[in-house]
């Protein structure tokens, strides 16, 4: 799909949103379930997200709304974020490759980051993308590990993203990215 002349690829969370931050604490919290209405999606966390929207811009002056549910924790971040690209167009690429160039931006644009892993997958029936990364945020080692999807004209970007602190935070990702689950495809 593109937004006069500029491929929507070009428009991932990370890409746009700078806020996250990983900081020198981290807490333990308990995990909760948090649903979206909007943005048709459920997903558990390790405390409660902040809600936000973010105009994005577009080519031509035009902006997209991002929605976007954060929890900062210090060492880590757990993100699911959404937007609904105009008009009725298909991606002018397969989904698949499109989710990918995606990914390959937001890591470099977020940990100055390499994706490891990436492969081909589903929610719900929805086309999917899950990848690892690996980079420096701030002088420091840190991973990331998500999932692009895309239905319809809505484009989905779970991640979870922290310092390298092994086990634990590998064990947090698996269950944030598990437990997304988009409640309505339309």
């Amino acid at each position: 799909m593109r937004i006069k002349g500029t491929s929507f690829a070009a428009f991932s969370i990370l890409g746009g949103m700078t806020a996250l931050t990983i900081s020198a604490c981290s807490s333990t919290a308990t995990w909760k379930d948090y649903s979206s209405a909007p943005g048709k999606y459920s997903v558990s966390m390790p405390g409660t997200p902040k809600e936000e929207t973010k105009a994005i811009p577009a080519p031509g002056g035009e902006k997209l709304n991002m929605e976007i549910a954060q929890l900062d924790l210090g060492k880590e971040a757990f993100v699911v974020a959404f937007m609904e690209f105009p008009g009725e167009s298909k991606p002018p690429i397969p989904i698949q490759q499109l989710m990918s160039t995606a990914i390959k931006g937001a890591v470099a644009s977020s940990i100055n980051g390499k994706v490891s892993n990436e492969k081909e997958t589903e929610v719900n029936g929805v086309p999917c993308r899950d990848f690892q990364a690996t980079g420096k945020y701030k002088s420091k080692d840190a991973s990331m590990a998500g999932k692009f999807c895309f239905t319809g004209n809505r484009l989905y970007q779970v991640l979870a993203m922290g310092e390298n602190t092994g086990k634990a935070f590998d064990d947090k990702a698996t269950k944030f990215l598990a437990s997304f689950k988009i409640t309505d495809k339309s």
